[in-house]
């Protein structure tokens, strides 16, 4: 069905269609291979992996605060129906979903999960944490690797004991874990480990490359919602699968559309060339929110903005000096001014939206407190140089805010942009010891954020200033290992009051998740599961506002 666009609104090709502006076509259909799939290779990497690849398991949606949101207490079926766990918490037995097949033909059996999770297995002598970050390994499965071991499904740490992954039949797949964790059925909600249709990908494998994987690379493997049906050096298109569980859903095409060089992307939806733009910028939202013809989704996500501070290196060896610069930052100005509203102050160590999320202080500036600190430290003045992406406006801004408000204080910030890939390889190889830097979590459950961000190297995949307690790193075994939920949130609060003492970071502010959108098209809802991207299959086009 067609449709007219104006500027009331309506889709930009017709109500079966929602197209996506990207500045580069996905560079790799595998969800678990790092290296090709790198954000700053593509964006819309991630965004085609949710449509492509059905988990497991997902959580419901609920309204909070009058938006909707995951519940990350309770599952809904996915390609699983559900699952069972052990009296002693090690051995979890998942039902898969019957009639369920892929795009190539083949049925979804526990074969095929068996399969999906050895191929997180490694080559002997492959490089690995403790010795390099898990994303520098450029051994492919590296992030499921590492997602399995926050479920103790994979052993990172050498005798920490392996999981056994059998099929009891044609539908029931069993975990047997090393030891009994909490988190496990939280990881299969996620698009990594993915779940590949093995009867294909067999067909693909070399003797090098028993898992098919440049094979997997070039070509969707997985159980999703769309399939491939078309691509040139412009545009991608995914078509809903007629055969799929779930049924057809509202949008039936996908069109990832490349924009020439030099348009704007809030230009372009709001002449009716594009459907949505993710995550705009908070002047884009700012453009956006006041549009008859355009809407802005907004809920709290999990994305984080922090200054991080490497303290095996001077002068943030000292943590009177990290706690100075932490004392200056001018929090209110950067969540009203910089990001214009559209984020919240942030007051612990991991995002609000975390279950265990515990708040630890004000969220305020404190220039006295600063000059305390400082004068605690024993230096009239410091000096350091603080990095930011230079593709990324508003890093550069806070950047440039908190230097000159730390000269306030006698705290002498050089401001330095670098390209974008740069900076992160930088920090993947633990040589960055003062940025602004972003992120957020692909699962909100409780024994996540922290390991994920200031865990050892085992632990921490994102822990880009090698940030070490050894308390922590015992408690997050403990917390691993530890049933009853009440005594897991008290060994989890007890992590962020560690961290939150040593101050490694500046914990700045959580700006909001947001899409903008023509007029018209409804369903947008938050999940975490890759880096929080959309699932078009949940969107449907709507009257637009006369």
């Amino acid at each position: 069905m067609a449709a007219m666009t104006s500027a009331s609104g309506g889709p930009a090709l017709d109500t079966r269609s929602v197209v996506v502006p990207t500045l580069r076509l996905p560079t790799c259909y595998d969800p678990d291979q790092f290296t090709r799939v790198a954000p700053w290779r593509s964006m819309v990497n991630w965004d085609i992996h949710v449509q492509l690849y059905d988990q497991l398991l997902r959580y419901p949606i609920v309204e909070a605060g009058g938006r909707p949101e995951q519940d990350v207490t309770r599952f809904e079926p996915m390609l699983a129906e559900g699952f069972e766990v052990s009296a002693d918490g090690r051995r979890y037995r998942v039902a898969l979903r019957r009639g369920v097949v892929s795009e190539h033909g083949h049925e979804l059996t526990a074969d095929d999960v068996v399969w999906s999770w050895a191929a997180l297995g490694e080559p002997a002598g492959a490089p690995r944490p403790p010795e390099v970050n898990w994303l520098t390994t450029g051994v492919h499965g590296e992030v499921g690797r590492w997602v399995a071991f926050m479920g103790s499904a994979y052993e990172a740490i050498p005798g920490s004991g392996a999981a056994e992954v059998r099929a009891l039949d044609s539908h029931t797949v069993e975990f047997a874990l090393p030891e009994p964790n909490a988190a496990f059925p939280h990881i299969l909600t996620m698009t990594v480990p993915p779940i590949y249709d093995s009867s294909e990908a067999r067909r693909h494998a070399t003797p090098g490359d028993p898992h098919a994987r440049d094979w997997l690379a070039g070509n969707p493997g997985g159980f999703g919602r769309y399939a491939v049906e078309s691509r040139s050096d412009e545009e991608l298109v995914l078509r809903a699968r007629t055969d799929h569980y779930a049924g057809v859903p509202a949008i039936e095409r996908v069109v990832y559309r490349v924009l020439p060089e030099g348009r704007d992307r809030v230009d372009a939806l709001m002449a009716g060339e594009i459907d949505v733009v993710f995550q705009p910028s908070p002047a884009e939202a700012e453009r956006v929110a006041g549009h008859p013809g355009l809407g802005l989704f907004q809920a709290r996500g999990n994305s984080q903005l922090s200054l991080q501070m490497d303290a095996r290196v001077a002068p943030f060896d000292d943590v009177h000096v990290r706690r100075a610069i932490a004392a200056a930052v001018p929090y209110r100005e950067i969540v009203e001014e910089v990001l214009r509203g559209y984020g919240r102050p942030w007051r612990g160590v991991v995002p609000e939206t975390s279950l265990g999320h515990l708040e630890l202080w004000s969220g305020e500036q404190d220039l006295e407190g600063a000059r305390e600190e400082l004068r605690a430290s024993g230096r009239d003045r410091v000096s350091a140089t603080l990095h930011h992406g230079a593709g990324d406006a508003v890093h550069g801004e806070v950047a440039r805010r908190v230097a000159r408000e730390a000269s306030r204080v006698g705290i002498d910030l050089e401001v330095r942009s670098m390209p974008g890939g740069e900076l992160s390889d930088l920090q993947k190889e633990y040589r960055m010891p003062f940025a602004v830097a972003g992120g957020g979590h692909r699962c909100n459950e409780m024994g996540y954020a922290v390991p994920h961000d200031f865990g050892d190297r085992y632990f921490g995949i994102t822990n880009w200033i090698d940030y070490q307690n050894p308390r922590v790193n015992d408690l997050l075994l403990e917390i691993r290992r530890t049933a009853d939920p009440e005594r897991r949130r008290e060994l989890i609060h007890e992590t962020q009051r560690i961290v939150a003492g040593d101050q490694p970071w500046a914990f700045i502010a959580q700006p909001d998740f947001l899409v903008a959108h023509r007029a018209g098209l409804e369903g947008f809802a938050w999940r975490s599961r890759s880096g929080n991207r959309l699932a078009y299959y949940d969107l449907r086009w709507e009257a637009a506002p006369a």
